[in-house]
């Protein structure tokens, strides 16, 4: 399945040219709280994209509208 129009042009925008190694669809229902397992009213889904820039792996994560909320790479 492709992501929404914004998050493949957010992650095309990201990449920079790079190639992109893996985009993945999350959309958990639960999360953990306190020790407790915490059902969420509505699954929040979001899309994470992995690639290779300057040598580094990057991976980003983008909220359906296309809005990034994590970038991480290993150092």
């Amino acid at each position: 399945m492709s992501p929404p129009k914004p998050v493949a042009a957010a992650i095309t925008k990201a990449a920079d040219g790079s190639a992109i190694d893996e985009i993945e669809r999350e959309e958990p229902r639960a999360v953990i709280r306190d020790g407790k397992f915490v059902k969420l009213a509505k699954p929040v889904i979001t899309y994470e994209a992995e690639f290779h820039k300057a040598g580094k792996e990057i991976e980003v994560k983008f909220t359906p509208d296309g809005k990034p909320i994590k970038h991480a790479h290993d150092d």
